[in-house]
């Protein structure tokens, strides 16, 4: 292992190699995939550069056009999907949590009983990352600590400024309630304009189809007297 981190580092710009960590970090795998990642990236795509080099007539700038798009592709797959569809998912998760975050602390309860309290009452993944920061609160950390370090792996922008601002409420002892309160209206706000979104981009979606679909009907309308007689 040590062998490939030295190739990565020796290869790699430091930008690249803790953009992909951060990666990492998002995805919750470990330290070690990024470095595995970056360093056999460099062989596929010395291969694909060849490949496409000796079956395009030896045109050296489609086989790099070529790997740079399989490179885009094999970065897609591996990470950014991923991201993006748990980026999701926390967001689907976010507002079951924080409301019931928010009936817990307006039951009187400081932030860290409240987010022990819904954890254990919501069953989703943004609460297992929770549970992640109240266990590390129970071996050392502080709660302030604990959230900074979480805000780091999550991706979604929403989630993060309610981690902020929650944050910011219990170390300077601000009105955590409103704060809450104005982030979940928020996080509604989004979810309807997205809701409205694909629905307004539904009627393109199945132009498409309809389209997709009609093409090859209609040329067979055409066609079929010539196949016909060419075949009779």
């Amino acid at each position: 292992m040590h062998l490939k981190e030295e190739i990565v580092k020796r290869i790699y710009r430091t930008k690249t190699i803790t953009k992909y960590k951060e990666k990492d970090i998002y995805l919750c795998n470990s330290e070690d995939v990024s470095t595995k990642f970056l360093f056999y990236r460099i062989f596929s795509n010395i291969l694909v550069f060849v490949i496409s080099f000796i079956l395009l007539n030896r045109h050296i700038s489609i086989a790099l056009l070529t790997t740079i798009l399989f490179n885009y592709i094999l970065v897609y797959f591996k990470y950014d999907s991923k991201i993006k569809e748990k980026e999701k998912l926390l967001e689907r998760d976010s507002n079951l949590f924080f409301e019931v975050l928010l009936i817990t602390l307006k039951s009187g309860k400081n932030l860290n009983q409240a987010l022990e309290l819904t954890v254990n009452n919501v069953d989703n993944t943004l609460s297992d990352y929770f549970r992640v920061v109240i266990n590390e609160t129970k071996y050392g950390k502080t709660l302030h600590e604990a959230l900074i370090d979480f805000k780091d792996k999550i991706s979604s922008d929403e989630i993060k400024d309610i981690i902020t601002d929650l944050t910011e409420s219990y170390v300077s002892g601000r009105d955590m309630i409103s704060s809450l309160e104005k982030d979940i209206v928020l996080l509604n706000n989004k979810r309807i304009y997205n809701i409205k979104t694909y629905i307004n981009k539904l009627p393109i979606k199945i132009s498409a189809i309809s389209v997709f679909l009609l093409i090859p009907l209609m040329l067979l309308l055409i066609l079929s007297p010539i196949i016909l007689e060419y075949f009779g």
